[in-house]
């Protein structure tokens, strides 16, 4: 899995996080950051070599691009040509799309960049509500042309954010995308009682986002329903997200293995069944909140 977006540095210590593109550009790295025709593929070339792999079967769009032209990301169209491990190669490409689509049909057509229909981007905008226009827009580029639109879309989705249930939702199930969706244990607010509070949890603008009232009785709630079925808060929050319509695969967090090995093994989330009464009742608090966009 690769990503494409930002800029990466030519050493592992040169910082970019923070830094604006005029001051990037000055130090060396024009036109390595965006989704123009020229990054997304360097990008990929890129990926290939660090990882040393033949092709990257998963390329997402890490954001939307609004200083290059739809028209170039989504359907550029070209051979690239480079090596990996000295076998030189050559990729016939088809540009994705931005934002959340890579932007290349051209790579989606890449053996090496991606496997056919596996090929996925995802869209992430800022913390305004403009995401699903931006998405409309890439994927009927894509459709009108005869290009290869992208297939799912990474959002920000948990118990106590639902906002994306309001447009989003309903056009990546309009268009046949999948969804995956990022922090769904709210950035561990769904994975333990109020009462203890964690350092991360004082620092973090995105957990600070979630507080309310709301968010406090469906913590309540989750941790009521943990214990009542003998599982985690964790795998309560997780099976909630899994329940929900139009969810192809969350993006699970964790800071140890055995977080992870009781997610996805011992009493695995996505076993555990929730009633329509269970689902309800840990729904029912939830009141609307402003968008929330990207990290």
């Amino acid at each position: 899995m690769t990503k494409v977006f930002f800029t990466v540095g030519d050493t592992p210590d040169f910082l970019t996080l923070g830094k604006t593109s005029q001051e990037l550009d000055e130090e060396g790295y024009v036109n390595r950051r965006g989704l123009s025709r020229k990054h997304i593929f360097e990008s990929v070339k890129h990926s290939l070599e660090r990882l040393q792999l033949d092709y990257v079967d998963l390329l997402q769009c890490h954001r939307f691009d609004d200083e290059t032209p739809i028209e170039e990301t989504v359907s550029s169209k070209s051979h690239v040509e480079f090596s990996v491990d000295d076998r030189p190669s050559v990729i016939r490409c088809k540009p994705f799309t931005t934002s959340s689509t890579l932007g290349t049909h051209d790579i989606l057509g890449c053996r090496r960049a991606m496997l056919g229909n596996s090929t996925q981007c995802k869209v992430r905008t800022p913390s305004r509500a403009v995401a699903t226009t931006n998405l409309e827009q890439l994927l009927d580029y894509a459709i009108q042309n005869g290009l290869t639109p992208f297939i799912s879309m990474q959002n920000h989705y948990n118990l106590v954010y639902r906002e994306e249930e309001r447009e989003m939702f309903p056009t990546l199930k309009y268009f046949g995308v999948g969804s995956i969706p990022w922090s769904p244990l709210a950035r561990g607010k769904l994975t333990r009682p109020l009462s203890q509070q964690t350092t991360r949890g004082g620092v973090d603008r995105i957990i600070n986002g979630y507080t309310s009232d709301s968010t406090d009785a469906i913590v309540k709630r989750v941790e009521e329903l943990a214990s009542k079925k003998g599982v985690s808060m964790a795998q309560v929050s997780l099976a909630w997200v899994l329940n929900r319509d139009g969810v192809s695969a969350p993006i699970v967090g964790t800071t140890s293995l055995e977080n992870l090995y009781e997610l996805l093994v011992s009493k695995a989330a996505i076993d555990i069944k929730l009633s329509e009464e269970e689902i309800q009742y840990l729904q029912e608090p939830y009141k609307a909140r402003a968008v929330m966009g990207h990290i």
